[in-house]
């Protein structure tokens, strides 16, 4: 009993970092999985991107995944972000690419405290 609570402790923390970004835990969790599903956020030039240099962001992103597993692909207009699954190797070349500012694990957040949201 008490080694399923460290396994499930282990995989909460690997889990939460993650979350947070951290590139080790991403690793991990794809290999683990074989594929997760993540958050990209794209490097746009400008303080104010437009909805057309979100898209070439997006293209060129997107350019370099050519022949590797993209499922569930969301794109976004007006938010530097795609939101999409893809294996170890996708992965990697997300966090290798210059227009990718940031990769986190998508997935549910818990419910927030009334009074805790904006």
């Amino acid at each position: 009993m008490l080694a399923h609570r460290t396994l499930l402790a282990v995989l909460a923390l690997t889990a939460m970092m993650a979350q947070a970004g951290d590139p080790a835990a991403l690793r991990d969790l794809a290999q683990r999985e074989g594929r997760v599903p993540l958050l990209v956020q794209l490097r746009v030039v400008g303080d104010s991107p437009s909805a057309a240099a979100i898209g070439r962001a997006a293209d060129a992103v997107l350019a370099d995944l050519q022949g590797l597993p993209v499922e569930n692909l969301k794109r976004y207009q007006y938010v530097p972000m795609l939101g999409l699954t893809t294996d170890p190797e996708g992965l990697e070349r997300l966090l290798r690419h210059p227009r990718v500012r940031e990769v986190t694990l998508d997935g549910l957040a818990g419910p927030m405290r009334p009074g805790t949201y904006p």
